[in-house]
């Protein structure tokens, strides 16, 4: 397949992906506020995220910050636990102003430090979120008893459920907007945000191999 028709196709099946997830969001949104069903809400909660995480990936396929044939984009369709990981490192990386510069600029030595001892502080943390979001998914849909410990849906309070909702409505809405920039630009400006993507994605990953780097050298020490 050439690659405007493989550009084609991701960005379809991200559409589709945002489509699902905003389905899923609007059953949350009803079962959270009506209902007052905090479990089921949370369940379908994560189930949006994890579409709308698939729909990133699709879209980076698109403006060629990830290639096909990359574990990450297959893995976005294979993998709970590497979907809500993808959402909350790239809000991470987004927001946390330390973190945002790995993704859009070049990192000097003293930044390098820096963002390897936030790496390091962070990332049981990030770990430990990732398995807790992930395991209220089975929680909010299942009954379950393990070691003498019963536990259901309703088990969910209201504020984890809204959170989970809040996390899901805004990584929603700011994939479906950044879709939604790219299909009313011109083909020219179209282009030059995929030459774009292709320039930030390939410094990000260069400062992510020197913090990988980093870290094998202090287990060394």
């Amino acid at each position: 397949m050439k690659i405007r028709g493989i550009r084609k196709k991701y960005l379809e099946t991200a559409k589709k992906s945002l489509d699902n997830s905003s389905a899923w969001l609007n059953e949350a949104n009803y079962l959270l506020f009506e209902k007052k069903s905090y479990g089921h809400s949370c369940a379908l909660s994560i189930f949006s995220i994890e579409e709308t995480a698939k729909a990133l990936v699709c879209f980076s396929v698109v403006i060629g910050s990830a290639d096909p044939e990359e574990e990450l984009v297959k893995a976005a369709f294979e993998s709970h636990y590497w979907k809500m990981g993808t959402i909350l490192q790239v809000i991470l990386h987004l927001y946390v102003p330390q973190l945002r510069k790995v993704m859009f600029s070049k990192l000097e030595e003293d930044e390098l430090r820096e963002t390897h001892e936030i790496y390091q502080k962070i990332s049981p943390d990030l770990e430990e979120s990732i398995k807790s979001i992930v395991k209220l998914r089975m929680i909010g849909m299942y009954v379950d008893l393990q070691n003498g410990k019963i536990t259901d849906p309703e088990s969910i309070p209201r504020d984890v459920a809204e959170g989970v909702f809040m996390l899901a409505f805004l990584s929603n809405r700011q994939w479906a907007e950044a879709i939604n920039t790219y299909e009313a630009a011109s083909q020219e400006e179209k282009m030059r945000r995929i030459e774009s993507a292709k320039k930030i994605t390939a410094q990000a990953r260069e400062n992510l191999k020197r913090l990988e780097q980093a870290g094998e050298k202090d287990e060394e020490l």
